[in-house]
């Protein structure tokens, strides 16, 4: 409270002092009006904008409503050219990483596909033709068959929307670069780069 008491005080000076400046004060006796300008002025600075602290600032407070956060009233168009690029980075980013997940998943349900064909190949290289028939491996095999080149299918389509995403993830590393975003836009390289090895190692 004594730490309180001494900041109102120190503000009230200040702002008497303020009040009083030579350039404020009325010359010759004219603007007597002013007076009780000073006087509102005086008494407003001395109570209302005196800063207080609370008893406890340690205490928690419940938030039950969000905050209203100052923004300044215009931005650059440098910065928000900025700002969408870092959103286009980090979506087209999103999109590459979906459709290489997409990719890698098709791509080993083709191999799955695949050794099961190899295992049905080998069981009928083993045994008779009447045990084959018995077995139903031919029919199996036919089956496999058709998985498989739909699976084919599924996998070029999906290594179509990897191959744009690419082209989405470099386009918006380059306007991010271009705008200034260099970090940002290194970044997307890296990640491009990395994606593209491991495409390629499968």
């Amino acid at each position: 409270m004594a730490f309180q008491s001494l900041i109102c005080r120190a503000a009230f000076r200040k702002c008497r002092d303020v009040i009083r400046l030579d350039r404020f004060r009325p010359r010759n006796g004219r603007f007597g009006f002013c007076k009780p300008v000073f006087r509102v002025l005086n008494f407003s600075l001395a109570s209302g904008y005196v800063v207080t602290f609370s008893e406890d600032s340690n205490e928690e407070q419940e938030v039950k409503d969000k905050i209203t956060i100052a923004e300044p009233k215009e931005f650059s168009n440098t910065f928000q050219l900025q700002q969408a690029s870092n959103s286009a980075v980090d979506s087209s980013t999103s999109v590459l990483s979906t459709s290489f997940r997409t990719f890698q998943c098709a791509h080993q349900e083709y191999v799955t596909l695949l050794e099961s064909a190899i295992t049905v190949l080998l069981t009928a290289l083993e045994v008779s033709s009447a045990m084959c028939e018995h077995l139903g491996l031919e029919e199996h095999l036919s089956e496999l068959q058709s998985e498989i080149f739909t699976q084919k299918a599924l996998i070029s389509d999906s290594l179509f929307v990897y191959e744009e995403s690419t082209k989405l993830l470099n386009l918006a590393a380059n306007i991010s670069f271009l705008v200034g975003n260099e970090t940002s836009s290194g970044l997307a390289s890296t990640h491009l780069h990395n994606v593209q090895l491991e495409v390629s190692l499968n």
